[in-house]
């Protein structure tokens, strides 16, 4: 009997073993077998094998500050090759462990799908730093709980494409961090986030919260009725529309039933809007010019456009003129690039006094919906 209780207590103690070691079963971003950056490379991870997402919070995927000598990881379509489902990771930790001035990196792009389980932390460690850089139209990352920007030292997403879907709370920064400082920031330049609950700044003991948004031809969609909550927000000077030279349009159960939208314009007033799509029958680009800095004065502007992603290696459709309208030829299926140099008479200057951010769209083979919006009348 006694022999049976003590290989019965053995077992029970392999067993807890097991399970705390599946609890701590950790993916340390390794980089360099395979001399690639992908995360699709199992020998890139270490121990070797992809992250796996199993249900057990205490199975985390980490990117370490400084991971590989300044490697990073780059998620692209290729983990279909993989995986069928796409890539999975229970937590996700962009900058873990303490700060050593180096950057954590994470590019998810090019079509890619990552699916959390818990949640995705951008500089989860003591004063590290983590910044997620996600791109692709078709590109989607499903968060079955919370993402926090700026766990406990500084993080940020830059979106220029993609979806990211989260089930639960965004948070800029985090509250739960024990820092000194927590800041956070997402850059909204395009594609579309969703979520059930945004804060930002919150304030934890001892702890001083910097959170910041910036919204350009991105979208974000809020569960319910938030309006209240992102105007406040907003007043604050913590959500803001291209740096300061856009306005926001903030509704609740208009642009998408049961739920608040935040989306931004230019006020250039840029048609094609920034990141649409639209008919390649379009044969005019169109923009508001702003009023010149004192009466009399007259504001002329320079406009590049063309297919190069650097839009200064795009020709000029129109040099300092005070038009509003230009003539253009677009191919179907093809992404564009334009850009503003504006000038003031009033001003004693040669330089462009305002340099606008470089605007894209693509054109598909759908009829086109043009809406400049109003007039607008100032410019700050």
């Amino acid at each position: 009997m006694f022999r049976k209780l003590f290989y019965l207590v053995l077992f029970v103690m392999v067993l807890s073993g097991a399970g705390n070691a599946l609890a701590q079963d950790y993916r340390d971003w390794d980089d360099g077998h395979p001399g690639d950056h992908l995360w699709s490379s199992p020998a890139n991870w270490g121990p070797d094998g992809l992250p796996t997402m199993i249900g057990d919070s205490g199975n985390r995927t980490r990117i370490e500050s400084g991971s590989g000598g300044g490697d990073y990881p780059i998620l692209d379509a290729t983990i279909f090759a993989v995986d069928p489902n796409g890539a999975f990771a229970d937590r996700l930790y962009v900058g873990d462990g303490p700060g050593d001035g180096s950057t954590a990196k994470l590019w998810v792009t090019d079509g890619a799908k990552l699916t959390i389980s818990d949640d995705l932390n951008i500089a989860y460690g003591n004063d590290s730093h983590g910044i997620c850089y996600v791109s692709g139209s078709s590109t989607v990352i499903e968060i079955l709980d919370g993402m926090k920007v700026g766990r406990r030292g500084e993080g940020t997403l830059i979106m220029t494409g993609g979806t990211i879907n989260v089930g639960g709370t965004i948070e800029i920064p985090s509250n739960t961090g024990t820092a000194s400082l927590n800041i956070g920031h997402i850059q909204l330049n395009g594609g579309t986030i969703t979520c059930a609950v945004l804060t930002m700044r919150p304030l934890n003991s001892g702890v001083i919260g910097t959170g910041t948004m910036d919204v350009r031809a991105g979208t974000l969609i809020i569960n319910g009725d938030a309006v209240s909550t992102i105007q406040g927000y907003i007043d604050n000077g913590w959500i803001t529309a291209y740096g300061d030279y856009g306005t926001l349009q903030l509704d609740h159960n208009v642009t998408n039933p049961g739920k608040t939208t935040l989306e931004a314009l230019h006020l250039l007033n840029p048609n094609p809007m920034d990141g649409s799509a639209t008919s390649s029958s379009l044969n005019q680009l169109q923009w508001t010019l702003p009023e010149p800095n004192l009466p009399g004065g007259v504001v002329t502007c320079d406009v590049y456009f063309g297919t190069d992603p650097n839009v200064e290696g795009n020709p000029k459709v129109v040099i300092d003129q005070a038009v509003e309208s230009v003539s253009v030829a677009l191919a179907s299926l093809t992404t564009y690039y334009w850009a503003f140099d504006l000038y003031d008479s009033s001003i004693s200057t040669t330089e462009p006094f305002h340099l606008s951010p470089i605007f894209t769209f693509n054109t598909s083979n759908t009829a086109p919906v043009v809406d400049a919006g109003d007039d607008i009348a100032t410019w700050r």
